[in-house]
Protein backbone atom coordinates (compact mmCIF):
# COMPACT_ATOMS: atom_id res chain seq x y z
CA UNK A 1 0.00 0.00 0.00
CA UNK A 2 2.67 2.50 1.04
CA UNK A 3 4.86 1.90 -2.01
CA UNK A 4 1.86 2.04 -4.37
CA UNK A 5 0.73 5.35 -2.97
CA UNK A 6 4.28 6.73 -3.07
CA UNK A 7 4.55 5.78 -6.74
CA UNK A 8 1.23 7.45 -7.52
CA UNK A 9 2.17 10.55 -5.56
CA UNK A 10 5.55 10.91 -7.27
CA UNK A 11 4.06 10.44 -10.73
CA UNK A 12 1.27 12.88 -9.97
CA UNK A 13 3.79 15.41 -8.67
CA UNK A 14 5.82 15.16 -11.88
CA UNK A 15 2.60 15.37 -13.92
CA UNK A 16 1.60 18.49 -11.97
CA UNK A 17 4.99 20.06 -12.71
CA UNK A 18 4.53 19.22 -16.40
CA UNK A 19 1.06 20.76 -16.36
CA UNK A 20 2.34 23.93 -14.72
CA UNK A 21 5.11 24.19 -17.30
CA UNK A 22 2.61 23.63 -20.13
CA UNK A 23 0.30 26.32 -18.74
CA UNK A 24 3.29 28.69 -18.56
CA UNK A 25 4.07 28.16 -22.26
CA UNK A 26 0.40 28.36 -23.20
CA UNK A 27 0.00 31.67 -21.38
CA UNK A 28 3.02 33.06 -23.24
CA UNK A 29 2.49 31.76 -26.77
CA UNK A 30 -1.19 30.86 -27.19
CA UNK A 31 -3.89 33.51 -27.48
CA UNK A 32 -6.83 33.21 -25.04
CA UNK A 33 -9.16 32.78 -28.02
CA UNK A 34 -7.24 29.75 -29.32
CA UNK A 35 -7.04 28.19 -25.88
CA UNK A 36 -10.75 28.91 -25.39
CA UNK A 37 -11.64 26.95 -28.52
CA UNK A 38 -9.45 24.06 -27.38
CA UNK A 39 -11.16 24.14 -23.96
CA UNK A 40 -14.58 23.91 -25.60
CA UNK A 41 -13.33 20.98 -27.68
CA UNK A 42 -12.31 19.28 -24.45
CA UNK A 43 -15.77 19.98 -23.05
CA UNK A 44 -17.34 18.15 -26.00
CA UNK A 45 -15.10 15.12 -25.40
CA UNK A 46 -15.96 15.23 -21.72
CA UNK A 47 -19.68 15.28 -22.54
CA UNK A 48 -19.41 12.26 -24.82
CA UNK A 49 -17.35 10.31 -22.30
CA UNK A 50 -19.56 11.09 -19.32
CA UNK A 51 -22.96 10.68 -20.95
CA UNK A 52 -22.33 7.71 -23.23
CA UNK A 53 -19.11 5.77 -22.63
CA UNK A 54 -17.61 5.94 -19.14
CA UNK A 55 -20.63 5.57 -16.86
CA UNK A 56 -20.25 1.78 -16.14
CA UNK A 57 -16.66 2.19 -14.85
CA UNK A 58 -17.75 2.36 -11.22
CA UNK A 59 -19.57 -0.97 -11.66
CA UNK A 60 -16.42 -2.49 -13.17
CA UNK A 61 -14.47 -1.43 -10.09
CA UNK A 62 -17.13 -2.62 -7.64
CA UNK A 63 -17.81 -6.07 -9.11
CA UNK A 64 -14.45 -6.54 -10.81
CA UNK A 65 -12.80 -6.07 -7.44
CA UNK A 66 -15.14 -8.64 -5.91
CA UNK A 67 -14.42 -11.11 -8.72
CA UNK A 68 -10.68 -10.54 -8.32
CA UNK A 69 -10.83 -11.06 -4.55
CA UNK A 70 -12.91 -14.22 -4.92
CA UNK A 71 -11.47 -15.85 -8.05
CA UNK A 72 -8.18 -14.06 -8.82
CA UNK A 73 -9.45 -12.76 -12.18
CA UNK A 74 -11.90 -10.21 -13.61
CA UNK A 75 -12.64 -11.78 -17.00
CA UNK A 76 -16.41 -12.03 -16.65
CA UNK A 77 -16.80 -8.44 -15.45
CA UNK A 78 -14.34 -7.19 -18.07
CA UNK A 79 -16.21 -8.93 -20.91
CA UNK A 80 -19.48 -7.32 -19.87
CA UNK A 81 -17.80 -3.90 -19.59
CA UNK A 82 -16.15 -4.31 -23.00
CA UNK A 83 -19.56 -4.93 -24.60
CA UNK A 84 -21.03 -1.83 -22.98
CA UNK A 85 -17.97 0.20 -24.00
CA UNK A 86 -18.27 -0.76 -27.66
CA UNK A 87 -22.00 -0.07 -27.88
CA UNK A 88 -21.75 3.20 -26.01
CA UNK A 89 -18.82 4.41 -28.12
CA UNK A 90 -20.76 3.66 -31.31
CA UNK A 91 -23.69 5.78 -30.11
CA UNK A 92 -21.39 8.66 -29.12
CA UNK A 93 -19.56 8.71 -32.47
CA UNK A 94 -22.79 8.56 -34.48
CA UNK A 95 -24.19 11.45 -32.47
CA UNK A 96 -21.02 13.46 -33.07
CA UNK A 97 -21.45 12.87 -36.81
CA UNK A 98 -25.05 14.04 -36.67
CA UNK A 99 -24.17 17.17 -34.68
CA UNK A 100 -21.14 18.08 -36.81
CA UNK A 101 -22.63 21.27 -38.36
CA UNK A 102 -23.61 22.60 -34.92
CA UNK A 103 -20.26 21.68 -33.37
CA UNK A 104 -18.45 23.45 -36.20
CA UNK A 105 -20.25 26.67 -35.25
CA UNK A 106 -19.97 26.53 -31.46
CA UNK A 107 -16.27 25.62 -31.58
CA UNK A 108 -15.44 28.35 -34.11
CA UNK A 109 -13.67 25.52 -35.92
CA UNK A 110 -13.96 26.75 -39.50
CA UNK A 111 -13.93 23.14 -40.70
CA UNK A 112 -15.39 19.85 -39.52
CA UNK A 113 -14.08 18.82 -36.08
CA UNK A 114 -15.62 15.34 -36.39
CA UNK A 115 -12.43 13.29 -36.68
CA UNK A 116 -10.83 15.09 -33.75
CA UNK A 117 -13.95 14.48 -31.68
CA UNK A 118 -14.18 10.82 -32.71
CA UNK A 119 -10.55 10.28 -31.76
CA UNK A 120 -11.06 11.93 -28.39
CA UNK A 121 -14.19 9.88 -27.73
CA UNK A 122 -12.18 6.70 -28.29
CA UNK A 123 -8.97 7.36 -26.38
CA UNK A 124 -10.19 9.45 -23.44
CA UNK A 125 -12.77 6.93 -22.14
CA UNK A 126 -10.37 4.16 -23.19
CA UNK A 127 -7.60 5.29 -20.87
CA UNK A 128 -10.11 5.85 -18.06
CA UNK A 129 -11.39 2.28 -18.49
CA UNK A 130 -7.86 0.91 -18.42
CA UNK A 131 -7.15 2.74 -15.16
CA UNK A 132 -10.29 1.28 -13.59
CA UNK A 133 -9.23 -2.21 -14.66
CA UNK A 134 -5.87 -1.72 -12.94
CA UNK A 135 -7.66 -0.44 -9.83
CA UNK A 136 -9.89 -3.51 -9.73
CA UNK A 137 -6.87 -5.83 -9.55
CA UNK A 138 -5.05 -3.61 -7.04
CA UNK A 139 -2.56 -1.97 -9.42
CA UNK A 140 -3.17 1.61 -8.34
CA UNK A 141 0.16 2.80 -9.76
CA UNK A 142 -1.51 3.26 -13.15
CA UNK A 143 -3.33 6.26 -11.75
CA UNK A 144 0.09 7.86 -11.53
CA UNK A 145 1.64 6.55 -14.75
CA UNK A 146 -1.29 7.55 -16.96
CA UNK A 147 -1.45 11.28 -16.16
CA UNK A 148 2.34 11.40 -16.26
CA UNK A 149 2.33 10.11 -19.84
CA UNK A 150 -0.56 12.33 -20.91
CA UNK A 151 0.69 15.56 -19.36
CA UNK A 152 4.30 14.88 -20.29
CA UNK A 153 3.35 14.27 -23.91
CA UNK A 154 1.19 17.39 -24.05
CA UNK A 155 4.04 19.44 -22.55
CA UNK A 156 6.30 18.22 -25.35
CA UNK A 157 3.92 19.60 -27.93
CA UNK A 158 3.49 22.91 -26.09
CA UNK A 159 7.25 23.44 -25.72
CA UNK A 160 7.59 23.14 -29.51
CA UNK A 161 5.13 26.00 -30.10
CA UNK A 162 7.75 28.80 -30.26
CA UNK A 163 9.57 26.90 -33.03
CA UNK A 164 6.47 26.53 -35.21
CA UNK A 165 5.90 29.17 -37.84
CA UNK A 166 2.52 30.61 -38.70
CA UNK A 167 -0.66 31.03 -36.70
CA UNK A 168 -1.32 28.28 -34.16
CA UNK A 169 -4.67 26.49 -34.48
CA UNK A 170 -6.60 24.68 -31.75
CA UNK A 171 -6.17 21.42 -33.66
CA UNK A 172 -2.46 21.49 -32.84
CA UNK A 173 -3.29 21.24 -29.13
CA UNK A 174 -6.01 18.65 -29.82
CA UNK A 175 -3.57 16.52 -31.80
CA UNK A 176 -1.04 16.41 -28.99
CA UNK A 177 -3.59 15.59 -26.30
CA UNK A 178 -5.05 12.77 -28.43
CA UNK A 179 -1.60 11.34 -29.17
CA UNK A 180 -0.54 11.53 -25.51
CA UNK A 181 -3.77 9.93 -24.30
CA UNK A 182 -3.39 7.15 -26.86
CA UNK A 183 0.11 6.43 -25.57
CA UNK A 184 -1.18 6.24 -22.00
CA UNK A 185 -4.03 3.90 -22.99
CA UNK A 186 -1.69 1.55 -24.88
CA UNK A 187 0.73 1.46 -21.95
CA UNK A 188 -2.09 0.67 -19.51
CA UNK A 189 -3.40 -2.19 -21.64
CA UNK A 190 -0.05 -3.88 -22.35
CA UNK A 191 0.93 -3.79 -18.66
CA UNK A 192 -2.17 -5.68 -17.50
CA UNK A 193 -1.31 -9.13 -16.12
CA UNK A 194 -2.45 -11.92 -18.40
CA UNK A 195 -4.17 -13.65 -15.49
CA UNK A 196 -6.60 -10.74 -15.13
CA UNK A 197 -8.17 -11.67 -18.48
CA UNK A 198 -8.90 -15.23 -17.36
CA UNK A 199 -12.52 -16.19 -17.76
CA UNK A 200 -13.12 -13.50 -20.38
CA UNK A 201 -16.54 -14.62 -21.50
CA UNK A 202 -19.73 -12.68 -21.99
CA UNK A 203 -22.43 -13.62 -19.50
CA UNK A 204 -25.79 -11.90 -19.57
CA UNK A 205 -26.25 -11.97 -15.75
CA UNK A 206 -23.01 -10.03 -15.34
CA UNK A 207 -24.11 -7.47 -17.95
CA UNK A 208 -27.41 -7.05 -16.11
CA UNK A 209 -25.58 -6.65 -12.79
CA UNK A 210 -23.42 -3.86 -14.22
CA UNK A 211 -26.47 -2.15 -15.71
CA UNK A 212 -28.44 -2.44 -12.47
CA UNK A 213 -25.57 -0.91 -10.52
CA UNK A 214 -24.89 1.88 -13.04
CA UNK A 215 -28.20 2.85 -14.59
CA UNK A 216 -28.46 6.07 -12.57
CA UNK A 217 -24.91 7.19 -13.33
CA UNK A 218 -25.60 8.69 -16.80
CA UNK A 219 -28.03 11.04 -15.07
CA UNK A 220 -25.34 11.89 -12.54
CA UNK A 221 -22.99 12.49 -15.47
CA UNK A 222 -25.26 15.28 -16.68
CA UNK A 223 -24.80 17.07 -13.39
CA UNK A 224 -21.06 16.36 -13.35
CA UNK A 225 -20.71 17.84 -16.81
CA UNK A 226 -22.69 20.92 -15.87
CA UNK A 227 -20.50 21.57 -12.84
CA UNK A 228 -17.34 21.10 -14.91
CA UNK A 229 -18.27 22.97 -18.07
CA UNK A 230 -21.33 25.20 -17.64
CA UNK A 231 -19.01 28.05 -16.67
CA UNK A 232 -17.28 27.88 -20.07
CA UNK A 233 -20.51 27.91 -22.06
CA UNK A 234 -22.08 30.76 -20.09
CA UNK A 235 -18.86 32.78 -20.32
CA UNK A 236 -18.70 32.09 -24.06
CA UNK A 237 -22.18 33.50 -24.63
CA UNK A 238 -21.73 36.54 -22.35
CA UNK A 239 -18.04 37.46 -22.45
CA UNK A 240 -16.68 35.74 -25.57
CA UNK A 241 -14.25 32.98 -26.47
CA UNK A 242 -11.21 34.86 -25.10
CA UNK A 243 -12.68 34.92 -21.60
CA UNK A 244 -13.32 31.18 -21.90
CA UNK A 245 -9.60 30.71 -22.47
CA UNK A 246 -8.63 32.81 -19.44
CA UNK A 247 -11.13 31.08 -17.16
CA UNK A 248 -10.15 27.58 -18.23
CA UNK A 249 -6.47 28.43 -17.90
CA UNK A 250 -7.17 29.46 -14.29
CA UNK A 251 -9.26 26.33 -13.75
CA UNK A 252 -6.38 24.14 -14.93
CA UNK A 253 -4.01 25.92 -12.55
CA UNK A 254 -6.24 24.97 -9.61
CA UNK A 255 -6.60 21.44 -11.00
CA UNK A 256 -2.87 21.05 -10.44
CA UNK A 257 -3.48 21.49 -6.71
CA UNK A 258 -6.16 18.80 -6.72
CA UNK A 259 -3.61 16.32 -8.12
CA UNK A 260 -2.03 16.24 -4.68
CA UNK A 261 -5.04 14.51 -3.11
CA UNK A 262 -7.02 13.08 -6.02
CA UNK A 263 -5.00 9.81 -5.95
CA UNK A 264 -6.19 9.20 -2.38
CA UNK A 265 -9.65 8.13 -3.52
CA UNK A 266 -8.25 6.00 -6.33
CA UNK A 267 -5.83 4.20 -4.06
CA UNK A 268 -8.29 3.73 -1.22
CA UNK A 269 -11.46 2.69 -3.05
CA UNK A 270 -10.43 -0.97 -3.55
CA UNK A 271 -9.36 -1.18 0.10
CA UNK A 272 -12.56 0.36 1.42
CA UNK A 273 -14.51 -2.10 -0.74
CA UNK A 274 -12.44 -4.95 0.72
CA UNK A 275 -13.12 -3.69 4.27
CA UNK A 276 -16.84 -3.48 3.57
CA UNK A 277 -16.94 -6.99 2.06
CA UNK A 278 -15.04 -8.32 5.08
CA UNK A 279 -17.35 -6.50 7.49
CA UNK A 280 -14.36 -4.73 9.08
CA UNK A 281 -16.18 -1.78 10.67
CA UNK A 282 -13.14 -0.79 12.74
CA UNK A 283 -11.09 0.10 9.67
CA UNK A 284 -14.03 1.91 8.10
CA UNK A 285 -14.59 3.95 11.26
CA UNK A 286 -10.91 4.85 11.44
CA UNK A 287 -11.06 6.02 7.83
CA UNK A 288 -14.17 8.11 8.47
CA UNK A 289 -12.62 9.76 11.53
CA UNK A 290 -9.66 10.94 9.42
CA UNK A 291 -11.72 12.77 6.78
CA UNK A 292 -12.48 15.99 8.66
CA UNK A 293 -8.93 16.57 10.03
CA UNK A 294 -7.52 16.08 6.53
CA UNK A 295 -9.89 18.69 5.05
CA UNK A 296 -9.13 21.19 7.83
CA UNK A 297 -5.36 20.81 7.43
CA UNK A 298 -5.68 21.36 3.68
CA UNK A 299 -7.76 24.50 4.25
CA UNK A 300 -5.19 25.96 6.64
CA UNK A 301 -2.39 25.29 4.18
CA UNK A 302 -4.35 26.85 1.32
CA UNK A 303 -5.16 29.97 3.35
CA UNK A 304 -1.46 30.59 3.89
CA UNK A 305 -0.65 29.85 0.24
CA UNK A 306 -2.91 32.67 -0.99
CA UNK A 307 -0.10 35.12 -0.19
CA UNK A 308 2.03 33.58 -2.95
CA UNK A 309 -0.53 33.28 -5.76
CA UNK A 310 -0.06 36.79 -7.16
CA UNK A 311 3.77 36.64 -7.32
CA UNK A 312 3.60 33.18 -8.89
CA UNK A 313 1.08 34.33 -11.51
CA UNK A 314 3.37 37.19 -12.55
CA UNK A 315 6.14 34.66 -13.13
CA UNK A 316 4.24 32.09 -15.19
CA UNK A 317 1.66 34.06 -17.18
CA UNK A 318 1.58 36.80 -19.79
CA UNK A 319 -0.38 40.02 -19.05
CA UNK A 320 -3.25 38.78 -21.25
CA UNK A 321 -4.01 36.18 -18.54
CA UNK A 322 -3.86 38.60 -15.59
CA UNK A 323 -7.64 38.37 -15.06
CA UNK A 324 -7.13 34.78 -13.97
CA UNK A 325 -5.80 35.88 -10.55
CA UNK A 326 -9.09 36.26 -8.60
CA UNK A 327 -10.50 33.18 -10.33
CA UNK A 328 -7.56 31.10 -9.09
CA UNK A 329 -8.02 32.31 -5.50
CA UNK A 330 -11.73 31.51 -5.39
CA UNK A 331 -11.35 28.08 -7.01
CA UNK A 332 -8.51 27.19 -4.64
CA UNK A 333 -10.78 27.97 -1.69
CA UNK A 334 -13.09 25.15 -2.82
CA UNK A 335 -10.38 22.47 -2.75
CA UNK A 336 -11.03 21.34 0.87
CA UNK A 337 -14.64 20.58 -0.05
CA UNK A 338 -13.51 18.78 -3.17
CA UNK A 339 -11.25 16.74 -0.90
CA UNK A 340 -14.31 15.80 1.15
CA UNK A 341 -15.88 14.46 -2.00
CA UNK A 342 -12.78 12.48 -2.96
CA UNK A 343 -12.56 10.92 0.51
CA UNK A 344 -16.27 10.10 0.75
CA UNK A 345 -16.44 8.56 -2.74
CA UNK A 346 -14.73 5.26 -1.72
CA UNK A 347 -17.47 4.80 0.88
CA UNK A 348 -20.19 5.49 -1.67
CA UNK A 349 -18.66 2.96 -4.08
CA UNK A 350 -18.64 0.39 -1.28
CA UNK A 351 -22.25 0.97 -0.18
CA UNK A 352 -23.96 0.84 -3.55
CA UNK A 353 -27.42 1.63 -2.21
CA UNK A 354 -26.40 5.26 -1.64
CA UNK A 355 -25.35 5.79 -5.27
CA UNK A 356 -28.83 6.88 -6.46
CA UNK A 357 -28.75 9.55 -3.75
CA UNK A 358 -25.42 10.76 -5.11
CA UNK A 359 -27.26 11.39 -8.37
CA UNK A 360 -29.64 13.67 -6.50
CA UNK A 361 -26.67 15.48 -4.95
CA UNK A 362 -25.16 15.98 -8.38
CA UNK A 363 -28.41 17.51 -9.56
CA UNK A 364 -28.46 19.93 -6.63
CA UNK A 365 -24.83 20.93 -7.18
CA UNK A 366 -25.45 21.46 -10.89
CA UNK A 367 -28.50 23.61 -10.19
CA UNK A 368 -26.54 25.74 -7.74
CA UNK A 369 -23.77 26.21 -10.28
CA UNK A 370 -26.12 27.10 -13.14
CA UNK A 371 -28.13 29.60 -11.09
CA UNK A 372 -24.93 31.16 -9.78
CA UNK A 373 -23.49 31.52 -13.29
CA UNK A 374 -26.65 33.08 -14.70
CA UNK A 375 -26.85 35.55 -11.82
CA UNK A 376 -23.18 36.46 -11.41
CA UNK A 377 -21.42 36.16 -14.78
CA UNK A 378 -23.44 38.98 -16.42
CA UNK A 379 -22.59 41.21 -13.42
CA UNK A 380 -18.97 40.42 -12.51
CA UNK A 381 -17.71 38.30 -15.41
CA UNK A 382 -15.53 35.24 -15.00
CA UNK A 383 -15.13 35.83 -11.27
CA UNK A 384 -18.86 35.18 -10.93
CA UNK A 385 -18.38 31.77 -12.55
CA UNK A 386 -15.60 30.96 -10.08
CA UNK A 387 -17.75 31.97 -7.09
CA UNK A 388 -20.71 29.86 -8.22
CA UNK A 389 -18.45 26.86 -8.88
CA UNK A 390 -16.72 27.12 -5.50
CA UNK A 391 -20.03 27.41 -3.67
CA UNK A 392 -21.40 24.42 -5.61
CA UNK A 393 -18.38 22.31 -4.61
CA UNK A 394 -18.91 23.27 -0.96
CA UNK A 395 -22.58 22.31 -1.09
CA UNK A 396 -21.75 19.04 -2.83
CA UNK A 397 -19.08 18.03 -0.32
CA UNK A 398 -21.38 18.62 2.66
CA UNK A 399 -24.28 16.79 1.04
CA UNK A 400 -22.09 13.79 0.18
CA UNK A 401 -21.07 13.46 3.81
CA UNK A 402 -24.72 13.63 4.89
CA UNK A 403 -25.86 11.03 2.35
CA UNK A 404 -23.13 8.48 3.07
CA UNK A 405 -23.99 8.87 6.75
CA UNK A 406 -27.41 7.42 5.99
CA UNK A 407 -25.72 4.07 5.24
CA UNK A 408 -25.14 3.67 8.96
CA UNK A 409 -21.65 5.18 8.99
CA UNK A 410 -21.01 7.40 12.02
CA UNK A 411 -19.87 10.80 10.76
CA UNK A 412 -19.38 13.87 12.93
CA UNK A 413 -22.27 16.40 12.90
CA UNK A 414 -22.57 17.84 9.40
CA UNK A 415 -21.94 21.45 10.47
CA UNK A 416 -18.41 20.54 11.55
CA UNK A 417 -17.49 19.77 7.96
CA UNK A 418 -17.85 23.49 7.21
CA UNK A 419 -14.74 24.17 9.35
CA UNK A 420 -12.48 24.56 6.26
CA UNK A 421 -14.39 27.72 5.34
CA UNK A 422 -13.21 29.27 8.62
CA UNK A 423 -9.67 29.23 7.23
CA UNK A 424 -10.08 30.11 3.54
CA UNK A 425 -12.80 32.79 3.79
CA UNK A 426 -10.80 35.16 6.06
CA UNK A 427 -7.80 34.76 3.75
CA UNK A 428 -9.96 35.70 0.74
CA UNK A 429 -11.30 38.65 2.74
CA UNK A 430 -7.77 39.90 3.41
CA UNK A 431 -6.96 39.82 -0.31
CA UNK A 432 -10.25 41.56 -1.16
CA UNK A 433 -9.87 44.33 1.45
CA UNK A 434 -6.16 45.12 1.09
CA UNK A 435 -5.29 43.91 -2.39
CA UNK A 436 -2.88 41.24 -3.63
CA UNK A 437 0.32 42.63 -2.10
CA UNK A 438 -0.92 44.07 1.21
CA UNK A 439 -3.40 41.24 1.68
CA UNK A 440 -0.59 38.77 1.13
CA UNK A 441 1.44 40.54 3.81
CA UNK A 442 -1.50 40.27 6.22
CA UNK A 443 -1.79 36.55 5.55
CA UNK A 444 1.95 36.15 6.03
CA UNK A 445 1.81 38.06 9.31
CA UNK A 446 -0.99 35.83 10.57
CA UNK A 447 0.93 32.72 9.52
CA UNK A 448 4.09 33.84 11.33
CA UNK A 449 2.05 34.74 14.41
CA UNK A 450 0.30 31.38 14.53
CA UNK A 451 3.57 29.48 14.11
CA UNK A 452 5.21 31.61 16.80
CA UNK A 453 2.37 31.02 19.25
CA UNK A 454 2.45 27.28 18.62
CA UNK A 455 6.23 27.23 19.07
CA UNK A 456 5.89 29.19 22.32
CA UNK A 457 3.26 26.84 23.67
CA UNK A 458 5.44 23.88 22.78
CA UNK A 459 8.37 25.41 24.63
CA UNK A 460 6.23 26.10 27.70
CA UNK A 461 4.42 22.79 27.74
CA UNK A 462 7.37 20.58 26.86
CA UNK A 463 6.71 17.54 24.72
CA UNK A 464 2.98 17.32 25.50
CA UNK A 465 1.94 19.61 22.66
CA UNK A 466 4.25 17.84 20.25
CA UNK A 467 2.80 14.50 21.31
CA UNK A 468 -0.74 15.82 20.68
CA UNK A 469 0.20 16.95 17.20
CA UNK A 470 1.88 13.63 16.46
CA UNK A 471 -1.20 11.78 17.70
CA UNK A 472 -3.39 13.79 15.31
CA UNK A 473 -1.05 13.20 12.37
CA UNK A 474 -0.89 9.47 13.11
CA UNK A 475 -4.68 9.36 13.30
CA UNK A 476 -4.96 10.99 9.88
CA UNK A 477 -2.29 8.74 8.40
CA UNK A 478 -3.83 5.54 9.72
CA UNK A 479 -7.26 6.52 8.52
CA UNK A 480 -6.12 7.50 5.05
CA UNK A 481 -4.04 4.38 4.51
CA UNK A 482 -6.38 1.79 6.03
CA UNK A 483 -3.22 0.07 7.14
CA UNK A 484 -2.89 -3.48 8.35
CA UNK A 485 -4.46 -6.39 6.54
CA UNK A 486 -6.93 -4.24 4.63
Amino acid sequence: MGRSYLTVFICQAIAAAATLAALHWLALYVAPETYGTYALYQSVISAGALFFVSWPNAALLRFGREEWTTHGRIGATLAARALLFGLSLLVAVLLAWELDPWLRVVLHAGHSPFWWIAAGLLVTPGVELAIYIHQAIGHTEMYGYSPLIIRGGFLTGVVLIPFIGGRLNWTYLAGWIVASTTAAAVFAVITLPVVSWSGFRLRSPVVLTLLKYSWTLPFAAISTYIVSWIDSWVIRDINGIGSVGIYNWAYQVTAIASLAFAPIAVVLTPRVIDARLAGDLVKIKRYVNAILPAAVLLAIGLAFSFAFVFPALQLVAAPSYAKAYPVILVLLSALPFQLLGYLVTPLANSYERVLPRFVAISAVVAAVNVVGDLLLVPRIGILGAAISTAFAFAVGGLLQVAVVGTAGIAFAPIWRYSYPACAVVPALGAIYCWGAKDGGLVIGFVAVSVVSIMAGRRALMGSGQSQTAMTLLKKIESGLTLSGSC
